[in-house]
């Protein structure tokens, strides 16, 4: 029997699963076939350390009623306490069934050894194996799922395989994932065998037999933090804090960043000696512009840090502590423009990155909108007096 214990090893290390996996998948195998023979009672199934399969059934003789009771209106085991059940109860008459020939009294126990070559024929064999085979695949299907659910927001590294409708199918270490087009940084491109690192998304169970589908993205706000954390000790550490990212991917991405330290410069740590740390990761995602600044709890502080080098001339916000708030900057006109973006890019990664509805507005503009209000103020002011001339 040792070669059983060969085989069960060989199928756990081919397929990752835990030690003594397969053998309990090979024992619930065993039991379904042996229900499904007519002549043989419930039997249970265990294969011990010497590869031995060893198979017993027990029964116990009950009285009649001990199954209406069982099966009574409450549910089933309801109407018996744990402490009175018995093991595989079966009355005189359907334990005769399986013990023709055995003198049987309410309150016996028989319990009976089956040997497995003669109890199993070649179909019933070809049956085991493919319940066995079948029911590996479905816990390597849910150990791989359990794996990468624990690591969606993860950066993982792969190869790329090849090329599907447009999505990039990766492989990684126990499975295929997708990286679909949408989740691509755009006008980038991958040639098969090329190494890449992407963000675990999502995992999805697929109704085919080809398992769980793994969703990679390279254009996440993710992507960039997880590089950050690879190329810079002191985030990792947490020394340095990443507190928000803003990214518009294949174009700029934003990060504010927070010191714990007072020694540590958190701009200087992400950047690095020559700029390396910061170059590292932009060469990562395809030459995509990365801005850091410095986070501030105070939003004024945060926003002008954010504007940098845009001079901010004045901060206007309703309640810094409600998130719905607008936040308006005034700038000079000659840095409007700059400060918007293309097609007010900037302005809206700014948004996300402050967690809060942001604008822009330039100084003339900003001397417009004040004159217009002191001139209501003083037509609403002008008119009690006017009323009382008349009277």
């Amino acid at each position: 029997m040792k070669e059983i214990l060969a085989h069960i090893k060989a199928l756990e290390k081919e397929n990752g699963l835990d030690a003594g996996t397969v053998t309990e998948i090979l024992e619930k195998s065993i039991e379904a076939v042996a229900r499904k023979k007519e002549d043989l009672p419930p039997i249970k199934v265990r294969i011990d350390e010497e590869g031995n399969i060893i198979m017993e059934s027990t029964i116990t003789v009950c009285p009649e009623d001990y199954i209406d009771r069982l099966r009574n209106e409450e549910g089933f085991e309801a109407g018996i306490p744990e402490d009175e059940r018995l093991e595989n109860p079966m009355t005189i008459q359907e334990a005769r069934r399986y013990y023709p020939d055995a003198e049987l009294e309410e309150g016996d126990q028989i319990t009976q050894n089956y040997n497995y070559d003669a109890t199993f024929g070649r179909i019933d064999v070809q049956t085991i194996r493919q319940i066995t085979s079948q029911k590996i695949k479905e816990a390597k299907k849910n150990m791989i799922l359990n794996e990468y659910r624990d690591k969606i927001g993860d950066l993982v590294p792969g190869t790329i395989q090849r090329i599907e409708h447009g999505s990039y199918i990766v492989e990684l270490d126990r499975t295929e994932a997708s990286l679909p087009r949408r989740e691509q940084i755009p006008r980038e491109h991958f040639k098969v065998g090329e190494r890449i690192k992407a963000v675990v998304c999502d995992v999805k169970e697929e109704d085919d037999r080809k398992g769980p589908r793994v969703i990679l993205s390279r254009a996440v706000p993710a992507m960039i933090l997880r590089l950050f954390e690879i190329e810079v000790p002191e985030i990792y550490d947490g020394i340095v804090e990443i507190k928000s990212v803003a990214r518009v991917a294949g174009s700029r991405s934003k990060i504010a960043v927070l010191s714990h330290d007072p020694k540590v410069d958190c701009v200087g740590a992400c950047v690095g000696v020559r700029g390396a740390r910061v170059k590292s990761v932009v060469q990562e995602i395809n030459n995509e512009k990365v801005d850091i600044v410095r986070y501030s709890d105070d939003l004024e502080t945060f926003v002008k840090n954010a504007l940098e080098p845009t001079e901010l001339m004045q901060f206007y916000c309703g309640d810094e502590d409600d998130n719905s708030s607008m936040v308006v900057a005034e700038v000079p006109d000659d840095q409007y423009a700059a400060t918007m973006g293309i097609k007010g890019q900037n302005v809206r990664m700014i948004s996300k990155l402050i967690d809060h509805p942001f604008s822009v507005i330039p100084h003339s503009k900003a001397l417009e909108y004040q004159a217009a209000e002191d001139e209501e103020e003083a037509e609403g002011t002008a008119a009690p007096s006017g009323e009382q001339e008349e009277e």
